[in-house]
């Protein structure tokens, strides 16, 4: 029997943490997998595993994990830098220049330092993400510049999302999620954000439904 079968999830986290930082990578490589096994669903867990990846120069093996998290959850700036530095080892520059602008645009500094030149977008988005919250009639034109680039990520489609609800736009915003939902079917904020769309508009069933399936993305695994 698997001695850490029945270890309490924070304790999975502290462990993988751990072994981590001593440069055990192998080690949290397999207690990842180990974990996955019976909750294949786990972001943080999935995220340590493409990071032991990438310390055991597996940078394939780190984006096959890292890819579809950063779907899922574009919003989680550490996954978007591990696979950043996934894409840049397999030499798919064109693809870290976006990685690059989805860690821009997350970050609270004026200019992280970054491997590569971030795509164009990312700076217009970085200036929206930090005016989403206080004010997001400030933050409309630089949303505006970063949308026409339509990236290969989530992210732009999630920042836009926020911004709908938190203009109060709500016409606006059950358009958007339905559009943002057929393209990036796997990302948690369009999910959850046309399911909110879907019940303030009365399509309750709709919405319980959405909500549903968002079990199998559940970033805690619960």
């Amino acid at each position: 029997m698997n001695p850490w079968h029945h270890l309490p999830r924070d304790q999975w986290l502290r462990l993988l943490a751990a072994a981590l930082s001593v440069g055990e990578a192998d080690f949290a490589r397999r207690a990842a997998q180990a974990y996955l096994a019976h909750h294949p669903h786990d972001l943080d867990v999935r995220r340590a595993l493409g990071s032991a990846w990438l310390a055991l120069e597996r940078p394939d093996a780190a984006l096959e994990v890292l890819a579809p998290l950063c779907v899922a959850d574009p919003e989680d700036r550490q996954a978007q830098a591990l696979r950043l530095r996934a894409l840049l080892a397999l030499g798919r520059e064109d693809e870290a220049a976006h990685a690059a602008a989805c860690v821009l645009a997350l970050s609270p500094e004026a200019a992280p330092r970054l491997p590569v030149a971030p795509a164009a977008w990312g700076q217009p988005l970085q200036r929206a993400y930090r005016l989403l919250s206080t004010d997001p009639a400030q933050a409309e034109p630089f949303l505006l510049a970063a949308l026409p680039a339509d990236p290969p990520t989530p992210l732009v489609a999630v920042a836009h999302l926020h911004w709908a609800y938190r203009a109060a736009a709500w016409p606006m915003l059950i358009q958007l999620a339905r559009t943002y939902h057929r393209r990036w079917p796997d990302t948690l904020a369009v999910r959850l954000y046309l399911a909110h769309a879907l019940s303030q508009a009365g399509q309750e069933s709709q919405a319980l439904a959405l909500l549903h399936g968002l079990v199998g993305l559940d970033p805690a695994a619960t």
